[in-house]
Protein backbone atom coordinates (compact mmCIF):
# COMPACT_ATOMS: atom_id res chain seq x y z
CA UNK A 1 0.00 0.00 0.00
CA UNK A 2 1.22 3.26 -0.58
CA UNK A 3 0.07 5.90 1.87
CA UNK A 4 -1.02 9.31 0.19
CA UNK A 5 -0.52 12.92 1.32
CA UNK A 6 -4.37 12.93 3.19
CA UNK A 7 -2.81 9.51 5.32
CA UNK A 8 -5.36 7.42 3.14
CA UNK A 9 -3.61 4.41 1.42
CA UNK A 10 -3.73 2.90 -1.91
CA UNK A 11 -2.77 -0.35 -3.22
CA UNK A 12 -0.14 0.12 -5.63
CA UNK A 13 2.05 -2.11 -8.06
CA UNK A 14 5.73 -1.65 -8.23
CA UNK A 15 7.94 -3.07 -10.91
CA UNK A 16 11.69 -2.48 -11.47
CA UNK A 17 14.76 -3.54 -13.59
CA UNK A 18 18.70 -2.90 -13.32
CA UNK A 19 20.36 -0.70 -16.02
CA UNK A 20 23.82 -2.32 -16.90
CA UNK A 21 26.23 -0.54 -19.28
CA UNK A 22 28.18 -2.40 -21.60
CA UNK A 23 30.75 -4.44 -19.46
CA UNK A 24 27.64 -5.52 -17.01
CA UNK A 25 27.75 -2.98 -14.33
CA UNK A 26 25.15 -1.85 -13.07
CA UNK A 27 24.16 1.96 -13.78
CA UNK A 28 20.81 2.02 -12.02
CA UNK A 29 17.52 1.28 -11.40
CA UNK A 30 14.53 1.74 -13.46
CA UNK A 31 10.77 1.54 -11.92
CA UNK A 32 6.94 2.31 -12.66
CA UNK A 33 4.55 1.87 -10.15
CA UNK A 34 0.34 2.42 -10.69
CA UNK A 35 -2.56 2.05 -8.79
CA UNK A 36 -4.44 -1.39 -8.99
CA UNK A 37 -7.09 -0.28 -6.46
CA UNK A 38 -9.65 -1.43 -9.92
CA UNK A 39 -7.77 -4.49 -9.91
CA UNK A 40 -8.28 -5.44 -6.09
CA UNK A 41 -12.04 -3.87 -6.57
CA UNK A 42 -12.45 -6.63 -9.62
CA UNK A 43 -10.75 -9.39 -7.59
CA UNK A 44 -12.56 -8.98 -4.06
CA UNK A 45 -15.59 -9.19 -6.30
CA UNK A 46 -14.59 -12.09 -8.18
CA UNK A 47 -13.85 -14.02 -4.80
CA UNK A 48 -17.31 -12.65 -3.46
CA UNK A 49 -19.19 -14.31 -6.50
CA UNK A 50 -17.45 -17.16 -6.44
CA UNK A 51 -17.99 -17.59 -2.87
CA UNK A 52 -21.89 -16.84 -3.30
CA UNK A 53 -21.87 -19.70 -6.17
CA UNK A 54 -20.40 -22.02 -3.90
CA UNK A 55 -23.01 -21.49 -0.93
CA UNK A 56 -25.54 -21.18 -3.72
CA UNK A 57 -24.43 -24.90 -4.97
CA UNK A 58 -24.60 -26.22 -1.22
CA UNK A 59 -27.99 -24.76 -0.67
CA UNK A 60 -29.61 -26.46 -3.71
CA UNK A 61 -27.06 -29.45 -3.66
CA UNK A 62 -26.23 -28.79 -6.85
CA UNK A 63 -22.06 -29.12 -8.32
CA UNK A 64 -20.87 -27.87 -11.27
CA UNK A 65 -18.52 -30.12 -14.10
CA UNK A 66 -17.08 -29.13 -17.58
CA UNK A 67 -15.23 -31.34 -20.15
CA UNK A 68 -12.63 -31.00 -22.94
CA UNK A 69 -14.44 -31.90 -26.23
CA UNK A 70 -10.85 -32.51 -27.50
CA UNK A 71 -9.12 -33.68 -24.04
CA UNK A 72 -11.93 -35.21 -22.58
CA UNK A 73 -9.77 -33.65 -19.00
CA UNK A 74 -12.60 -32.96 -16.57
CA UNK A 75 -12.79 -30.16 -13.95
CA UNK A 76 -15.24 -30.24 -11.37
CA UNK A 77 -16.70 -27.39 -8.67
CA UNK A 78 -15.54 -27.69 -5.06
CA UNK A 79 -18.97 -28.63 -4.20
CA UNK A 80 -19.02 -31.63 -5.94
CA UNK A 81 -15.97 -33.12 -4.50
CA UNK A 82 -18.01 -33.07 -1.14
CA UNK A 83 -21.98 -34.23 -2.86
CA UNK A 84 -20.00 -37.13 -4.13
CA UNK A 85 -17.44 -37.68 -1.19
CA UNK A 86 -14.44 -37.68 -3.20
CA UNK A 87 -11.43 -35.98 -2.46
CA UNK A 88 -8.96 -36.52 -4.94
CA UNK A 89 -7.65 -34.44 -8.12
CA UNK A 90 -9.43 -33.39 -10.84
CA UNK A 91 -11.00 -36.80 -12.15
CA UNK A 92 -10.28 -38.34 -15.78
CA UNK A 93 -13.71 -39.13 -17.37
CA UNK A 94 -13.51 -42.72 -17.02
CA UNK A 95 -12.52 -42.21 -13.23
CA UNK A 96 -15.61 -40.14 -13.07
CA UNK A 97 -17.62 -42.54 -14.73
CA UNK A 98 -16.66 -45.49 -12.70
CA UNK A 99 -17.47 -43.35 -9.58
CA UNK A 100 -21.39 -44.48 -10.38
CA UNK A 101 -22.84 -47.84 -10.10
CA UNK A 102 -21.89 -50.20 -12.51
CA UNK A 103 -25.46 -50.93 -14.29
CA UNK A 104 -25.41 -47.11 -14.30
CA UNK A 105 -22.07 -46.36 -16.06
CA UNK A 106 -23.81 -47.01 -19.54
CA UNK A 107 -26.28 -44.81 -19.49
CA UNK A 108 -23.73 -41.80 -18.52
CA UNK A 109 -21.33 -42.74 -21.44
CA UNK A 110 -23.78 -42.46 -23.84
CA UNK A 111 -24.87 -39.56 -23.18
CA UNK A 112 -22.02 -37.74 -22.94
CA UNK A 113 -20.28 -39.46 -25.83
CA UNK A 114 -23.55 -38.36 -27.86
CA UNK A 115 -23.60 -34.62 -26.62
CA UNK A 116 -19.18 -34.22 -27.29
CA UNK A 117 -20.11 -35.65 -30.67
CA UNK A 118 -23.23 -34.86 -32.21
CA UNK A 119 -23.97 -31.67 -30.01
CA UNK A 120 -27.15 -33.11 -28.05
CA UNK A 121 -27.74 -31.63 -24.41
CA UNK A 122 -28.92 -34.36 -21.85
CA UNK A 123 -30.61 -35.03 -18.67
CA UNK A 124 -30.29 -38.19 -16.99
CA UNK A 125 -30.04 -40.20 -13.33
CA UNK A 126 -27.61 -42.35 -12.16
CA UNK A 127 -26.50 -43.88 -8.95
CA UNK A 128 -23.11 -43.54 -7.02
CA UNK A 129 -21.62 -45.31 -4.42
CA UNK A 130 -19.88 -42.79 -1.90
CA UNK A 131 -16.77 -43.95 0.17
CA UNK A 132 -17.96 -44.37 3.09
CA UNK A 133 -20.83 -47.22 1.51
CA UNK A 134 -23.81 -44.48 0.85
CA UNK A 135 -25.53 -45.05 -2.15
CA UNK A 136 -26.87 -41.77 -3.66
CA UNK A 137 -28.93 -40.42 -6.97
CA UNK A 138 -28.13 -37.83 -8.88
CA UNK A 139 -29.92 -35.75 -11.63
CA UNK A 140 -26.83 -34.90 -14.17
CA UNK A 141 -27.61 -32.38 -17.17
CA UNK A 142 -25.11 -31.61 -20.03
CA UNK A 143 -24.99 -28.74 -22.25
CA UNK A 144 -22.85 -28.76 -25.36
CA UNK A 145 -20.68 -25.23 -26.32
CA UNK A 146 -20.77 -25.50 -29.91
CA UNK A 147 -17.80 -22.81 -31.71
CA UNK A 148 -17.86 -22.97 -35.82
CA UNK A 149 -20.32 -25.94 -36.10
CA UNK A 150 -17.98 -28.13 -33.57
CA UNK A 151 -18.03 -28.95 -29.69
CA UNK A 152 -15.26 -27.62 -27.67
CA UNK A 153 -16.80 -27.99 -24.13
CA UNK A 154 -19.59 -30.08 -22.56
CA UNK A 155 -20.77 -27.80 -19.53
CA UNK A 156 -22.91 -28.99 -16.59
CA UNK A 157 -24.44 -29.67 -13.30
CA UNK A 158 -25.00 -32.59 -11.06
CA UNK A 159 -28.08 -32.61 -8.49
CA UNK A 160 -28.42 -34.65 -5.32
CA UNK A 161 -32.05 -36.46 -5.70
CA UNK A 162 -31.81 -39.24 -3.40
CA UNK A 163 -33.83 -37.37 -0.59
CA UNK A 164 -36.61 -36.60 -3.20
CA UNK A 165 -36.78 -39.61 -4.89
CA UNK A 166 -37.14 -41.11 -1.10
CA UNK A 167 -39.94 -38.88 -0.41
CA UNK A 168 -41.37 -39.47 -3.73
CA UNK A 169 -40.96 -43.32 -2.51
CA UNK A 170 -42.67 -42.86 0.89
CA UNK A 171 -45.71 -40.95 -0.67
CA UNK A 172 -46.20 -43.86 -3.57
CA UNK A 173 -46.17 -46.10 -0.39
CA UNK A 174 -48.86 -44.45 1.32
CA UNK A 175 -50.69 -43.71 -1.72
CA UNK A 176 -50.40 -47.80 -2.09
CA UNK A 177 -51.85 -48.23 1.82
CA UNK A 178 -54.61 -45.67 1.72
CA UNK A 179 -56.29 -46.88 -1.97
CA UNK A 180 -56.35 -50.56 -1.22
CA UNK A 181 -60.19 -51.29 0.18
CA UNK A 182 -59.33 -54.69 0.71
CA UNK A 183 -57.78 -53.38 4.24
CA UNK A 184 -59.59 -52.65 6.81
CA UNK A 185 -59.09 -49.07 8.36
CA UNK A 186 -57.48 -50.70 11.43
CA UNK A 187 -55.22 -52.51 9.11
CA UNK A 188 -54.56 -49.50 6.94
CA UNK A 189 -53.88 -47.45 10.07
CA UNK A 190 -51.25 -50.21 11.05
CA UNK A 191 -49.03 -49.90 7.91
CA UNK A 192 -48.91 -45.85 7.91
CA UNK A 193 -47.32 -46.13 11.79
CA UNK A 194 -45.20 -48.84 10.52
CA UNK A 195 -44.13 -47.13 7.36
CA UNK A 196 -44.46 -43.48 9.34
CA UNK A 197 -41.64 -45.06 11.64
CA UNK A 198 -39.36 -45.57 9.53
CA UNK A 199 -39.36 -42.97 7.49
CA UNK A 200 -38.92 -40.77 10.92
CA UNK A 201 -36.59 -43.26 12.72
CA UNK A 202 -39.37 -44.00 16.11
CA UNK A 203 -39.41 -46.52 18.47
CA UNK A 204 -43.32 -45.97 18.72
CA UNK A 205 -46.15 -44.74 16.56
CA UNK A 206 -49.82 -44.01 17.64
CA UNK A 207 -53.23 -43.45 16.60
CA UNK A 208 -54.81 -42.39 19.78
CA UNK A 209 -58.50 -41.03 21.26
CA UNK A 210 -59.01 -38.44 23.67
CA UNK A 211 -61.89 -39.13 25.85
CA UNK A 212 -62.14 -36.20 28.73
CA UNK A 213 -59.29 -36.93 30.49
CA UNK A 214 -58.60 -40.43 29.29
CA UNK A 215 -55.69 -41.06 26.65
CA UNK A 216 -57.05 -44.34 25.14
CA UNK A 217 -54.08 -45.94 22.60
CA UNK A 218 -56.50 -47.75 19.48
CA UNK A 219 -53.53 -48.46 17.22
CA UNK A 220 -50.24 -48.84 18.22
CA UNK A 221 -46.96 -49.61 16.02
CA UNK A 222 -43.65 -50.21 18.44
CA UNK A 223 -40.49 -51.99 19.19
CA UNK A 224 -41.21 -53.82 22.26
CA UNK A 225 -44.85 -54.24 23.91
CA UNK A 226 -44.49 -51.31 26.83
CA UNK A 227 -47.12 -50.12 24.64
CA UNK A 228 -50.07 -52.05 23.84
CA UNK A 229 -53.61 -51.39 21.80
CA UNK A 230 -56.79 -50.66 24.12
CA UNK A 231 -54.19 -49.12 26.90
CA UNK A 232 -55.07 -46.48 28.72
CA UNK A 233 -53.11 -43.35 30.38
CA UNK A 234 -54.04 -39.73 31.86
CA UNK A 235 -53.99 -37.18 28.85
CA UNK A 236 -51.60 -34.48 30.86
CA UNK A 237 -49.07 -37.10 30.59
CA UNK A 238 -48.58 -37.08 27.01
CA UNK A 239 -47.55 -34.45 24.81
CA UNK A 240 -50.72 -35.34 22.80
CA UNK A 241 -52.45 -32.91 25.46
CA UNK A 242 -50.68 -29.77 23.54
CA UNK A 243 -51.70 -30.94 20.08
CA UNK A 244 -55.32 -31.36 21.64
CA UNK A 245 -55.28 -27.83 22.72
CA UNK A 246 -53.91 -26.38 20.52
CA UNK A 247 -55.67 -28.04 17.20
CA UNK A 248 -52.50 -27.75 15.51
CA UNK A 249 -49.05 -30.04 14.76
CA UNK A 250 -46.60 -30.50 17.53
CA UNK A 251 -42.58 -31.13 16.91
CA UNK A 252 -40.14 -31.39 19.24
CA UNK A 253 -36.63 -32.93 18.49
CA UNK A 254 -35.85 -32.92 22.23
CA UNK A 255 -37.73 -32.34 24.68
CA UNK A 256 -35.37 -31.02 27.68
CA UNK A 257 -33.71 -29.12 24.96
CA UNK A 258 -36.86 -27.51 23.16
CA UNK A 259 -39.48 -27.53 25.61
CA UNK A 260 -37.84 -27.29 28.98
CA UNK A 261 -41.56 -26.32 30.13
CA UNK A 262 -42.79 -29.76 29.43
CA UNK A 263 -40.40 -32.17 30.90
CA UNK A 264 -42.43 -32.46 34.27
CA UNK A 265 -45.16 -34.85 32.73
CA UNK A 266 -45.09 -38.42 32.78
CA UNK A 267 -43.97 -39.18 29.45
CA UNK A 268 -40.90 -37.45 29.85
CA UNK A 269 -40.18 -37.64 33.47
CA UNK A 270 -41.32 -41.55 33.81
CA UNK A 271 -41.35 -42.88 30.61
CA UNK A 272 -38.17 -41.45 28.53
CA UNK A 273 -40.20 -39.76 25.90
CA UNK A 274 -37.79 -37.07 24.27
CA UNK A 275 -38.28 -36.35 21.20
CA UNK A 276 -42.51 -35.83 19.52
CA UNK A 277 -44.04 -35.39 16.74
CA UNK A 278 -47.75 -35.36 15.88
CA UNK A 279 -50.80 -33.84 14.46
CA UNK A 280 -54.80 -33.41 15.78
CA UNK A 281 -57.60 -36.56 13.98
CA UNK A 282 -60.75 -34.63 13.66
CA UNK A 283 -63.95 -35.67 13.31
CA UNK A 284 -67.05 -33.42 12.99
CA UNK A 285 -64.61 -30.30 13.60
CA UNK A 286 -63.53 -32.15 17.19
CA UNK A 287 -60.52 -33.31 17.83
CA UNK A 288 -61.10 -36.74 17.49
CA UNK A 289 -57.61 -38.31 19.18
CA UNK A 290 -53.93 -37.69 17.58
CA UNK A 291 -51.73 -39.57 15.21
CA UNK A 292 -48.40 -39.36 16.97
CA UNK A 293 -44.67 -40.95 16.69
CA UNK A 294 -42.07 -40.18 19.33
CA UNK A 295 -38.75 -41.74 20.56
CA UNK A 296 -36.73 -42.12 23.91
CA UNK A 297 -33.82 -40.93 21.67
CA UNK A 298 -33.26 -37.09 21.47
CA UNK A 299 -32.77 -35.62 17.86
CA UNK A 300 -30.17 -33.36 17.10
CA UNK A 301 -31.95 -31.02 15.50
CA UNK A 302 -35.72 -30.31 14.68
CA UNK A 303 -38.00 -32.82 12.89
CA UNK A 304 -38.02 -31.27 9.12
CA UNK A 305 -40.42 -29.18 7.21
CA UNK A 306 -41.03 -32.94 5.27
CA UNK A 307 -41.73 -34.83 8.23
CA UNK A 308 -44.03 -32.33 9.97
CA UNK A 309 -46.08 -32.70 6.32
CA UNK A 310 -46.23 -36.09 6.11
CA UNK A 311 -47.35 -36.88 9.80
CA UNK A 312 -50.26 -33.94 8.67
CA UNK A 313 -51.00 -36.29 5.60
CA UNK A 314 -51.44 -39.63 7.82
CA UNK A 315 -53.47 -37.19 10.73
CA UNK A 316 -55.53 -35.79 7.69
CA UNK A 317 -56.50 -38.96 5.86
CA UNK A 318 -57.12 -41.36 9.39
CA UNK A 319 -59.54 -37.47 10.28
CA UNK A 320 -61.55 -38.50 6.63
CA UNK A 321 -61.72 -42.09 7.40
CA UNK A 322 -62.80 -42.14 10.67
CA UNK A 323 -65.30 -39.11 9.66
CA UNK A 324 -66.46 -41.84 6.89
CA UNK A 325 -66.74 -44.35 9.53
CA UNK A 326 -68.63 -42.79 11.74
CA UNK A 327 -70.95 -41.63 8.79
CA UNK A 328 -71.39 -45.01 7.67
CA UNK A 329 -71.99 -46.20 11.42
CA UNK A 330 -75.10 -43.99 11.80
CA UNK A 331 -76.45 -44.75 8.31
CA UNK A 332 -76.45 -48.51 9.86
CA UNK A 333 -78.41 -47.42 12.70
CA UNK A 334 -80.96 -45.77 10.59
CA UNK A 335 -81.06 -49.01 8.15
CA UNK A 336 -81.16 -50.83 11.33
CA UNK A 337 -84.15 -48.97 12.45
CA UNK A 338 -85.32 -49.15 8.70
CA UNK A 339 -85.21 -52.42 8.89
CA UNK A 340 -87.28 -52.64 11.87
CA UNK A 341 -90.03 -50.67 10.72
CA UNK A 342 -90.25 -52.82 7.68
CA UNK A 343 -90.27 -55.55 9.61
CA UNK A 344 -93.81 -53.99 11.84
CA UNK A 345 -95.06 -53.27 8.38
CA UNK A 346 -95.11 -56.42 7.13
CA UNK A 347 -95.85 -58.67 9.78
CA UNK A 348 -96.81 -56.53 12.83
CA UNK A 349 -99.93 -55.04 10.38
CA UNK A 350 -100.09 -57.58 7.77
CA UNK A 351 -101.17 -60.29 9.48
CA UNK A 352 -104.01 -58.80 11.69
CA UNK A 353 -105.37 -57.20 8.63
CA UNK A 354 -105.24 -60.60 6.99
CA UNK A 355 -107.34 -61.97 9.63
CA UNK A 356 -109.81 -59.23 9.47
CA UNK A 357 -110.29 -60.42 5.58
CA UNK A 358 -110.52 -63.89 6.49
CA UNK A 359 -113.22 -62.93 9.64
CA UNK A 360 -115.03 -60.23 6.47
CA UNK A 361 -115.61 -62.71 4.30
CA UNK A 362 -117.20 -65.13 6.44
CA UNK A 363 -119.29 -62.57 7.75
CA UNK A 364 -120.37 -62.16 4.23
CA UNK A 365 -121.41 -65.31 3.19
CA UNK A 366 -123.84 -65.08 6.23
CA UNK A 367 -125.67 -61.86 6.07
CA UNK A 368 -125.64 -59.24 3.47
CA UNK A 369 -124.99 -56.05 4.69
CA UNK A 370 -123.89 -52.40 3.08
CA UNK A 371 -121.39 -51.85 5.78
CA UNK A 372 -119.48 -54.86 4.96
CA UNK A 373 -118.86 -53.17 1.87
CA UNK A 374 -117.69 -50.19 3.92
CA UNK A 375 -115.16 -52.79 5.60
CA UNK A 376 -113.91 -54.21 2.51
CA UNK A 377 -112.78 -50.98 1.11
CA UNK A 378 -111.56 -50.10 4.31
CA UNK A 379 -108.89 -53.03 4.26
CA UNK A 380 -108.30 -52.29 0.41
CA UNK A 381 -106.87 -48.98 1.38
CA UNK A 382 -105.24 -49.94 4.49
CA UNK A 383 -103.23 -52.67 2.62
CA UNK A 384 -102.18 -50.15 -0.10
CA UNK A 385 -101.00 -47.72 2.70
CA UNK A 386 -99.03 -51.12 3.71
CA UNK A 387 -97.76 -51.24 0.38
CA UNK A 388 -96.87 -48.11 -0.32
CA UNK A 389 -94.58 -47.71 3.12
CA UNK A 390 -93.05 -51.23 2.33
CA UNK A 391 -91.47 -49.07 -0.76
CA UNK A 392 -90.79 -46.44 0.94
CA UNK A 393 -88.79 -48.18 2.64
CA UNK A 394 -87.28 -50.10 0.13
CA UNK A 395 -85.33 -46.81 -1.17
CA UNK A 396 -84.44 -45.74 2.31
CA UNK A 397 -86.51 -42.70 3.28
Amino acid sequence: DLRMRDGSRVPYEFASRRLTDSDGSVLGIAGTGRDISARKEREEEYTRVLDLLNHTQQIADVGGWEIDAETREVVWSDYLFELTGRHEDEPTLTEVVDAFLESDQGTIESAVDAALTDGESFSTEARLRRPDGDIRRFDIRGEPVIEDGEVVTLRGAIHDITDRRRREDVLREMHDIISNRHRSFEEQVQALLELGRAELGTEYGTLSEIHGDEYVFESVSADDDSIQQGDVVPVSATNCEIVASTEESLSIGDVERDAPEQTGRAGFAEWGISCYIGAPVFVEDEVYGTFCFYDTDTRAGQFSDWEVTLVDLMSSWASHELQHRQANERLQEQNDQLDEFTSIVSHDLRNPLNVAEGRLELAQEECNSPHLDDVARAHDRMSELIADLLALSHDGD
